[in-house]
């Protein structure tokens, strides 16, 4: 077969002998990248697998047209697959087709390099034995655009479909010649040529010119590496494993560490991790109460601290405490019935003395003072309630407050350290530091405006 000729270039003499080095070529080239199925790739030699993802395998398709300008001028078009060698990953060639008769000579007489002749027109190439690929437009936008640009053996690169090779087609031993990792050789494929519905893909140069937007690019896990490869395989069964040690390591009623506490009530839980839980036996837990994760629940100075209250630590029904919250108790902490916590809330009844000058100031131990928290109250995001806190019914502590002394029923306190900044007066309203008062909102009026706004969506 004869290759057609570029109308733009003069012919090639037949008989025309690959020059000598040094070898400088110029042209321009295109590179398409395909997602194909393992199982429709050509046999791979011995040595090396194809990098494949989840049975789907990288394929390299590249067109180059050399020009006049450089040492010989002629078209190519090879197919190369993403394989692991070694270690390492390399691109093994599977074909390379050219019009030059001189460079398929040049190619299987220096190096070996598997060049078949093909003819290339327009918008198509084809062998001897049939088409390889043809080029195809459509608009985009109103603008040209080489949107099903590249299709081998009738594979629409829009679909990326591929189909099984012909059985007729067989593939010979194992050739050299493919290009490696760093400009070194990998073990070559298969020498028989890709058969018409062998999906191998490329862009022929006419119809990359014509393209209006850049192609897209490939996904970041191709090529895959170790750490990729590593986090899709095992993420999900890491993940499944933490959801299953999370719900066997949680703290509830009638587990050997629940039956440790002074009292664990019906409904209540400890998430897991915790952080530390000192002298379990002196906290008691309310019913329905729900503590988070990495929760630090402490009693007394040390384990078995043979000085340490029986009740240090109670917490109430139907709380919630945050995660990384701490409650550490030497003397007394008392949490009431519905109250919340945010997360990293810290509580403690007691702090370090630092009067004697010659003593570290954590050797010394400050004095005890016992800590209340009233029922119904809030305790916001990052709270420190220091020794001797009473805090009265329904009070709202603001996040990143720092708290000390008592606080009455139904107010807000904010700052550091906290004051209070708004206090409900019955039959007033909620009154500000300022004066300004706001009213009374009902939870039932609440629920009912919620209601009201569900029927109206």
């Amino acid at each position: 077969m004869t290759a057609q000729q570029d109308p733009h270039r003069p012919a090639e003499p037949a008989d025309r002998p690959y020059p000598p080095e040094p070898w400088d070529l110029t042209g321009t080239g295109a590179i398409t990248t395909w997602r194909v199925p393992v199982g429709v790739l050509p046999e791979l030699p011995s040595g090396v697998r194809a990098a494949a993802v989840r049975g789907v395998a990288l394929v390299t398709t590249a067109f180059v047209r050399y020009d006049d300008r450089g040492l010989m001028a002629y078209d190519e078009l090879l197919a190369a697959v993403l394989v692991r060698y070694g270690r390492g990953v390399a691109l093994s060639i599977t074909d390379i087709w050219v019009d030059s008769e001189t460079s398929v000579a040049g190619g299987r007489g220096l190096w070996g390099i598997p060049k078949d002749l093909a003819t290339f027109g327009e918008h198509f190439a084809e062998t001897a034995d049939g088409p390889i690929a043809a080029a195809s437009f459509s608009a985009r936008r109103g603008r040209a655009a080489a949107a099903a640009a590249a299709r081998l053996g009738g594979a629409d690169p829009g679909r990326q479909d591929c189909r099984e090779p012909d059985p007729r087609r067989r593939h010979g031993p194992a050739r050299p010649g493919d290009v490696g990792p760093r400009g070194g050789r990998a073990p070559g494929l298969a020498a028989g040529r890709a058969s018409g519905h062998q999906p191998a893909g490329a862009r022929l140069l006419h119809a990359l010119r014509q393209l209006s937007t850049p192609p897209r690019p490939l996904p970041r896990h191709y090529p895959p590496t170790v750490t990729s490869l590593t986090r899709r395989v095992l993420g999900p069964a890491v993940q499944a494993l933490w959801a299953w040690l999370d719900s066997v390591g949680e703290i509830v009623p009638g587990t050997r560490t629940a039956d440790r506490f002074g009292a664990f009530g019906d409904g209540s839980a400890i998430g897991f991790p915790t952080a530390t839980v000192m002298n379990p036996s002196s906290i008691h837990i309310g019913r329905d109460t729900l503590i988070g994760r990495q929760v630090t629940l402490s009693v007394g100075y040390g384990v078995g601290d043979p000085g340490m209250p029986e009740r240090g630590l109670v917490i109430g029904d139907k709380c919630i405490i945050g995660a990384r919250c701490t409650l550490t108790a030497h003397e007394s902490i008392v949490v009431g019935d519905g109250v919340w916590f945010g997360q990293d809330v810290f509580v403690s009844d007691a702090g370090h003395g630092y009067q004697d000058p010659d003593v570290p100031i954590g050797d010394q131990f400050g004095s005890h003072d016992p800590v209340v928290i009233g029922p119904g109250s809030w305790i916001g995001h990052g709270a420190i309630l220091l020794q001797g806190t009473r805090l009265g019914r329904n009070v709202v502590v603001a996040a990143g407050s720092v708290v000390r002394g008592e606080v009455p029923d139904h107010a807000v306190v904010a700052g550091t350290p906290a004051r209070v900044v708004r206090r409900y007066e019955p039959g007033i309203g909620w009154v500000g530091r300022t004066g300004d008062i706001r009213p009374v909102v009902r939870a039932d009026y609440l629920q009912d405006a919620l209601t009201e706004l569900r029927e109206r969506a």
